[in-house]
């Protein structure tokens, strides 16, 4: 008689791979479907700094805006990667881009999978990968250039690798956690991610591996902190906390029934693995993982920052969610007399689960790009003469300086914050933006005009930063 078990192994193998790649074509097919018909969403000013900034940094001239300024706010290290995208592909920079930082998300995405299931099976990370479905602001970003999907690949890739605490895996994450500090400095606190193996290893093998992963992340990142304290004598990231805190947006959160239906299903998902953490030690990164999280998307919603940067512990809490789900189903009694209410209760499941992701399928806002940009550098780049430069207010001023590429000279003619002692007269315009009243200083408004070189100024709307009130002045020579 013949063992079945030599036969049964590469069986259970070719089921195991058959569904990991199942989950993955399916989060991959999602991504593809919602840009094959919404589109990929309009380059926000920010992703279009990050990109010229990067253009900028691969030609040898470093980390500087279209106005020739070093950009300070934040590493150059995501831009770099968007720019290479182009230079690699060798056609638009914004396509490539584009097509990095959709790796990069999608990344994030089959990572979270992929722990879900090394920290609970295949069960988990089906729940992982519905729980991500049902996340309007996850697909809200996968069309976009925005930072925060990628540095969440860089939080998954992370905890993947500290998995095993290994010296070289231990190396890695430090490796890896240096370069997504680097792409989002909100990433820092994840430095204290070893304190979930308290209680769990030796205290001198963890202080040692501890000490291997900081020293690693160290090396990857400080050269950006002495790059910033060596240019402006300032300690990062309190440069970029004080452009923030300096905006005074402090907007109210919005919840409404769907979001607070998430809210309260990642609370008890969260809960239980939390429960589960003390019999089960490999849980606890993911526990502290959440928590240091916490704090800067805590600052985010005090600030009234965009609610992107609530990603990184929405994707967290989608894994949370499908380990708490695996222990769930792990507890459901198999005798016979439960099996027929057990079949009842997975059929409401699957149907409850089918809704909640086509709700939230349903919720993703659908991107517009009007391709303003790219108009606008068309036309200066066919009227604008040898030479010249053409100063643009604030709104899409980076996005226009890609598409020209350098054949003609862009500097923005930024917006002034207006004080209280300050001469009204001093200003040719005032508009608010955040609560706050911005205004165009009249010697910059000439110095901008009449300045060697210029050729004329670009506004572009609407935006509460565009003096479009002025355009009658303009037009008459006034």
């Amino acid at each position: 008689m013949t063992d079945p078990a030599p036969r049964a192994a590469p069986a259970r193998i070719g089921r195991v791979a058959a569904l990991a790649l199942g989950l993955a074509g399916a989060i991959l097919a999602l991504a593809v479907v919602r840009i094959a018909v919404g589109g990929w969403a309009p380059v926000a000013a920010d992703d279009a700094r990050y990109v010229f900034v990067g253009e900028s940094v691969i030609d040898g001239d470093g980390p500087l805006t279209p106005s020739g300024t070093v950009f300070l706010l934040r590493s150059p290290v995501y831009g770099v990667a968007l720019a290479a995208g182009g230079r690699i592909g060798g056609g638009d920079v914004l396509s490539g881009a584009r097509l990095v930082a959709l790796v990069l998300s999608i990344a994030a995405l089959l990572g979270a999978v992929a722990y879900g299931w090394l920290l609970r099976g295949p069960t988990a990370a089906i729940a992982t990968a519905v729980a991500l479905a049902a996340i309007p602001l996850v697909w809200s970003l996968v069309p976009t250039l925005r930072i925060d999907l990628p540095q969440t690949a860089g939080v998954v890739a992370t905890l993947l690798a500290l998995h095993r605490p290994t010296t070289r895996r231990w190396a890695l994450a430090g490796a890896l956690l240096g370069l997504t500090v680097l792409v989002k400095e909100t990433a820092a606190l994840l430095a204290l991610l070893p304190i979930a193996w308290l209680g769990v290893l030796s205290r001198g093998r963890l202080l040692r591996l501890w000490a291997v992963y900081l020293g690693v992340a160290v090396a990857v990142a400080a050269w950006w902190w002495i790059a910033v304290w060596w240019q402006s004598g300032q300690l990062f990231p309190l440069n970029a906390l004080a452009v923030i805190e300096a905006r005074d947006v402090g907007g109210a959160i919005h919840v409404d029934r769907y979001a607070a239906l998430l809210l309260a299903l990642a609370v008890g998902a969260w809960a239980t693995v939390a429960l589960a953490a003390g019999r089960d030690p490999a849980l606890r990164p993911l526990l502290v993982a959440g928590a240091c999280l916490l704090p800067p998307a805590a600052y985010a919603i005090a600030n009234g920052l965009n609610a992107r940067n609530e990603v990184g512990p929405a994707v967290l809490s989608a894994i949370a969610a499908g380990v708490a789900a695996a222990i769930l189903l792990g507890r459901v009694p198999r005798h016979r007399r439960a099996l027929a209410r057990g079949a009842i209760a997975a059929g409401a499941l699957a149907v409850g689960t089918l809704a909640l992701v086509a709700v939230g399928q349903l919720r993703v806002e659908t991107p517009r790009d009007t391709g303003l940009a790219a108009e606008v550098a068309g036309w200066l780049r066919e009227h604008a003469p040898a030479g010249a430069s053409a100063s643009m207010t604030f709104f899409d001023n980076d996005a226009v300086a890609i598409h020209l590429d350098g054949e003609v000279e862009l500097p923005n003619l930024p917006p002034a914050r207006v004080e209280a002692g300050d001469d009204p007269g001093d200003y040719v315009w005032m508009g608010l933006r955040d609560r706050q009243l911005f205004g165009y200083r009249r010697q910059d408004w000439i110095a901008a005009l009449s300045g060697p070189g210029s050729f004329g100024l670009v506004l572009a709307g609407p935006h509460p930063l565009t003096p479009a009130e002025l355009l009658d002045d303009l037009d008459a020579g006034r």
